[in-house]
């Protein structure tokens, strides 16, 4: 599997599920049972914590036979288990996972190829069942699309597909027909916990006022944490600035210091300037326009691999005159 090509699926995830209790025991069930469906799709807003269950799920059915196996007390992934070690390294060869990268915007046809290519190919450990794991499945462009329908109608009979979908986005009813689908929902309080948790693993700590600003607009634990980890790596002291100033920093960067940024999480820091911009603006046209120049540029940003310098001077521009 190619490095290049697949995100490493560890490395925006918790080696530690919260909150995700009653689901990862039905499904447990469902297991033992040979009930657990072939094709499934698990549905919710972005940042519900979906590919992470997913993962964590994967790892103990792979990891059933090890000493570290999975810990299922505590819903924590074994560090030392070799389906870790082998899953980080994206060699391991009962399992393959596919997302989209941050320069692209689609899972391109060349992705579904390779995993067509891995599916001919026989399993390490025939006991053990294979799985598939595509995060961002509403991202497939109509080429892969198309050939992932031809592998979902005939699969082979070990294989497992968990497909990770973000609602929000419209999916392919040809691939949604074949899945059997589980709804992610947690209530506020559940969220709210969530997200301490993931704060308290990091030991990061933020002004309330922050936190409580970006739960007015971001609706899932994921979203805001990444937001978080991303002032926290970029040691911005959130609590002192407002939402333009904090943009204007973040496009002031030196090249080394913008290698650590997490560009979904700009995007979405752009989307709540300008919506909150957009709400008391008098010339809503002039914030739109603005917006969309600012869109566009961080679109041709990852379609044509440039500079990063190179934009952020014309974004800081559109922030400053919105």
């Amino acid at each position: 599997m190619s490095k290049e090509k697949n995100y490493t699926v560890f490395e925006n995830q918790s080696l530690q599920l919260f909150h995700y209790d009653k689901f990862f025991l039905f499904f447990k069930e469902m297991h033992k049972k040979n009930m657990l469906p072939k094709k499934i799709l698990l549905s919710g807003l972005s940042g519900m914590g979906k590919a992470t269950f997913a993962m964590h799920f994967i790892n103990y059915i792979l990891s059933f036979d090890e000493k570290t196996r999975y810990d299922e007390k505590n819903f924590r992934i074994n560090v030392l288990s070799n389906v870790y070690q082998l899953i980080l390294q994206n060699i391991h060869p009962n399992f393959y996972y596919i997302k989209n990268s941050e320069d692209k915007k689609r899972i391109n046809i060349d992705q579904i190829r390779e995993l067509i290519s891995f599916l001919n190919k026989t399993s390490f450990n025939k006991k053990n069942k294979r799985f598939i794991l595509i995060d961002g499945v509403e991202n497939l462009n109509d080429s892969s699309s198309n050939s992932l329908l031809k592998t979902l109608e005939e699969p082979n009979e070990d294989v497992f597909f968990i497909f990770i979908y973000n609602s929000s986005k419209k999916l392919k009813n040809t691939i949604k027909s074949r899945c059997t689908e589980f709804k992610i929902f947690f209530t506020n309080k559940e969220k709210e916990k969530i997200l301490n948790n993931l704060l308290r693993i990091k030991d990061y700590q933020l002004d309330p006022f922050i936190i409580n600003e970006l739960k007015s607009y971001y609706d899932t634990p994921g979203l805001i944490f990444n937001y978080i980890e991303l002032l926290m790596n970029l040691k911005i002291d959130s609590d002192k600035d407002n939402l333009e100033e904090l943009l204007i920093k973040i496009f002031s960067l030196n090249p080394n210091e913008n290698k650590k940024i997490n560009y979904e999480s700009i995007q979405n820091l752009i989307e709540l300037f300008f919506y909150n911009r957009l709400l008391s603006a008098k010339n809503k046209s002039k914030v739109y326009i603005s917006y969309q120049k600012t869109i566009k540029l961080l679109d041709e940003y990852k379609r044509f691999n440039l500079d990063f310098d190179n934009i952020s001077y014309q974004i800081k521009q559109n922030i400053l005159y919105a």
